[in-house]
């Protein structure tokens, strides 16, 4: 374990106020199944009323970018956003391949000057965790 000195241009334990957030973070990875043939018309027409992107188009055009795929890729949502996507695609009658991902972490964040502390590097973020926590930092866990 490292001494508290070396992570001092980051974060500076003797600071009142530190603390660490544990936000709670999953997100949806969201794909719609189709058969080995492609989507049908309906299943083209569900999309079309699912999706923002696939409603823009014209049906022909929808239809002529999906056409022979099995399976197209929504991305990745929020969890809250994701549940309600996957609701309307089931009300439409589409099938769906649902991953949940966590992302949860910890972030650092002094409550007296409102000022959280992001360190892109996540292997220099890591052991600032472990050494603020090995510290006796305290954690608050939060809900994203």
């Amino acid at each position: 374990m490292k001494n508290l000195v070396d992570y001092s241009y980051l974060w500076n334990s003797t600071d009142d106020g530190w603390v660490l957030l544990y936000i709670n973070r999953d997100v949806l990875l969201l794909t719609v199944k189709f058969s080995a043939e492609g989507p049908s018309l309906k299943e083209v027409a569900a999309l079309r009323t699912a999706i923002p992107e696939f409603r823009s188009m014209s049906p022909a055009k929808a239809f002529a970018a999906l056409k022979g795929k099995t399976e197209v890729s929504l991305g990745q949502f929020e969890s809250k956003e994701g549940r309600h996507l996957v609701e309307r695609c089931k009300a439409c009658g589409l099938v769906l391949d649902t991953v949940t991902k966590n992302q949860s972490g910890y972030l650092p964040l002094n409550e007296k000057t409102n000022m959280a502390l992001l360190i892109e590097d996540n292997s220099l973020a890591e052991q600032v965790y472990l050494e603020a926590l090995a510290h006796g930092i305290r954690v608050r866990h939060v809900e994203a």
